[in-house]
């Protein structure tokens, strides 16, 4: 079983790069973890989407 971090990458892999839906992906991942764990995952996503141009902005100049 996957933990809550490698699957909120999954997700977020998902979103990003194929046009994937954040809400409906965690709807249906959400009855294999625990309710702490889905809490975790739920920030990690909507928290990266939130700050996600500030992320693309910090790193470009870093990242090619």
């Amino acid at each position: 079983m996957k933990n809550a971090r490698q699957y909120a990458y999954e997700i977020l892999q998902r979103v990003i790069l194929e046009g994937g839906y954040a809400s409906l992906l965690l709807r249906a991942g959400r009855n294999r973890f625990t309710r702490e764990d889905t809490a975790l995952i739920s920030e990690i996503v909507y928290g990266t989407i939130r700050r996600y141009t500030l992320l693309q902005y910090q790193l470009k100049g870093t990242v090619k």
